[in-house]
C-alpha cells in the first residue's frame, strides 16, 4: 500500500483536516497539546511543517515494514514506520522498541508533512512519544541555538522558529548541548518571532549508542571495605564499570538523581562529582561551603551508563578522582579509603 502517488499535505485540506496546515502568516503559532486525538500545529511564512498530535494507537501491524494507524479529527492515518525505528518513553527520555505498543496506548506523533492520496492517508513517521501515565509534552526539539538565561538557558529549536527557556530546576545544572534532543512540556506560547515558551519540565532523549548495552558483564564484583555490592563489574573499551550508588552510598556518599538531563550528584560533605549519562566527563570538587577546590574535568575512557534502564555504572576510577585507593585482587575491585 505503500507506493502511491504523494501529494502536498495542503490539497489534502479538504478531505483530511488536520493533517497538515500551510497558511501564511508572519509569526509562528503553536498549540499545545494535552489531550487524546487533539492536534497540535506549527506553521510559519506558507512552509509545510509536520503535524504533532497527542492521541491513541487504534491499531498496531508489524507485517511488512510497520505501520501505527491513529485516528486524527474523528479520521484514521496511517503512520508508516522508518527503517530502525525507536520510539521514546516521555516517563524519563528512553528509547522504546514501537513493536512492544499496543492499541489503546497514548502517544504524541510526529508525521508529515507529505502524504498519499489513500483511504486512509498514509504519513511518514517522524518520532513517536510513548505517554502512558503522563502528561503528554509539546513534543521532541532538538537543541539549534544555546543561549545562557537567568537561572538556566535558552534554545533555539524548530528550524529557528520556536525559543523553549530552561531553567535549571527544570534542566538541571549543565547546560543543554547543540544537537541534543529533548522533549519539553510547556502550556503557553507567546506569538513572537521566534516564538517562545518556559518549559515546566524538560527530558533528555537517549541516544541510539545509550541504548545498546555497551557493557560486557564480568565475573568481578566490587568490595567496599569488607562489603561486597550488588552488580557484576562491566567492561567498556577496556575500563571497568562499577555500579555508582552502591559504591557511593558504601563510601557514606548521598545521591541525586536527575531526569533533565540524565545525570547523577554524590556528596559526602567533603568532596562531591556529577556525572551525565553518555558523557565521559568527569571532575570532583569541594563540597565544604565556602572552600576553594575543584579539579579541571577528566576523560576516564568510558561514559556513565544506565543498564537495565535503573543502574547507573560509571568508571571505578572515578572513586580515585574522588581521593579514594582502587585496587584489583582476586576476582574484586576493592575501593577503600586512601593509606
Amino acid at each position: 500500500m505503500k507506493k502511491m502517488r504523494i501529494l502536498c499535505a495542503a490539497a489534502l485540506l479538504c478531505v483530511l483536516p488536520g493533517l497538515a496546515l500551510a497558511v501564511e502568516t508572519s509569526a509562528p503559532v503553536s498549540a499545545t497539546s494535552d489531550g487524546v486525538s487533539e492536534t497540535a500545529y506549527a506553521e510559519t511564512n506558507n512552509q509545510l511543517l509536520p503535524v504533532t498530535v497527542a492521541t491513541t494507537l487504534k491499531e498496531v501491524v508489524e507485517e511488512g515494514d510497520g505501520y501505527l494507524l491513529i485516528t486524527v479529527n474523528d479520521q484514521n492515518v496511517q503512520l508508516n514506520i522508518p527503517e530502525n525505528f525507536t520510539a521514546i518513553s516521555a516517563k524519563d527520555g528512553s528509547l522504546v522498541d514501537w513493536k512492544t505498543l499496543k492499541a489503546g496506548d497514548a502517544v504524541v506523533a510526529n508525521y508529515g508533512p507529505q502524504a498519499t492520496f489513500s483511504i486512509p492517508p498514509q504519513s511518514p513517521l517522524n518520532y513517536l512519544i510513548v505517554v502512558g501515565n503522563e502528561k503528554a509534552p509539546a513534543g521532541m526539539f532538538t537543541v539549534e541555538e544555546v543561549t545562557e538565561a537567568e537561572d538556566g538557558w535558552q534554545i533555539l529549536t524548530n528550524q529557528g522558529s520556536l525559543y523553549i527557556t530552561l531553567t535549571k530546576a527544570v534542566w538541571g545544572e549543565t547546560a543543554p548541548v547543540k544537537g541534543e534532543q529533548l522533549l519539553a512540556w510547556y502550556d503557553v506560547v507567546m506569538e513572537s518571532y521566534p516564538a517562545q515558551a518556559v518549559a515546566d519540565k524538560a527530558i533528555r532523549v537517549a541516544t541510539e549508542t545509550e541504548a545498546e548495552k555497551p557493557a560486557e558483564a564480568q565475573d568481578i564484583h566490587v568490595k567496599v571495605g569488607d562489603n561486597t555490592i550488588a552488580g557484576a563489574v562491566e567492561v567498556v573499551n577496556d575500563v571497568k564499570m562499577v555500579p555508582l550508588r552502591g559504591v557511593a552510598e558504601a563510601l557514606g556518599f548521598e545521591l541525586t538523581w536527575s531526569e533533565a538531563p540524565m545525570s547523577a550528584h554524590i556528596s559526602n560533605g567533603t568532596v562531591q562529582a556529577n556525572v551525565v549519562i553518555g558523557k565521559d566527563n568527569y571532575f570532583q570538587s569541594t563540597s565544604v561551603p565556602d572552600a576553594d577546590g575543584k579539579y579541571a574535568p577528566a576523560a576516564l575512557g568510558a561514559a556513565p551508563y544506565l543498564q537495565n534502564k535503573t543502574t547507573t555504572y560509571v568508571p571505578a576510577k572515578l572513586f580515585e578522582l574522588l581521593g579514594f585507593e582502587v585496587t584489583e585482587t582476586d576476582g574484586f575491585i576493592n575501593i577503600n579509603a586512601a593509606k
